[in-house]
């Protein structure tokens, strides 16, 4: 017994733990690298995070499905800083995402694996 009430008093702090990260002001690196984005690339950026479907959004560097959803739990997406706040977006993936929109979003080319593509090099 007194190692399941230990258990829950840890789980319940490390969850207060990683929800305090989420909550928190954004990085300085975050909050210069959103300010680097002329207002027609933060006004597409923001539509694309605010109504982009699945496939649109996987289009962003390090979004997957999983993180694709999170984005769309977390609409509306007011201020573009505010990512960092959805689950599984960190500074890194917030810096790749801005670069990719300063880049004009660029299609990206599907990665080459040897079971989709054997010959690949």
């Amino acid at each position: 017994m007194k190692h399941c009430l230990l258990l829950i008093i840890s789980l319940c702090f490390a969850s207060t733990v990683v929800g305090a990260d989420k909550t928190a002001k954004p990085s300085g690196r975050v909050q210069v690298a959103a300010k680097t984005l002329a207002p027609a690339q933060r006004t597409k950026l923001l539509e694309i995070l605010n109504s982009g479907d699945d496939v649109t959004l996987m289009s962003l560097p390090h979004i997957g499905q999983t993180r694709a959803l999170a984005i769309m739990k977390a609409r509306p997406i007011i201020n573009l800083v505010d990512l960092v706040k959805v689950e599984g977006i960190g500074d890194q993936t917030f810096v790749d995402i801005i670069v990719h929109a300063k880049a004009g979003f660029p299609e990206t080319e599907p990665a080459c694996s040897k079971k989709s593509m054997p010959f690949c090099s």
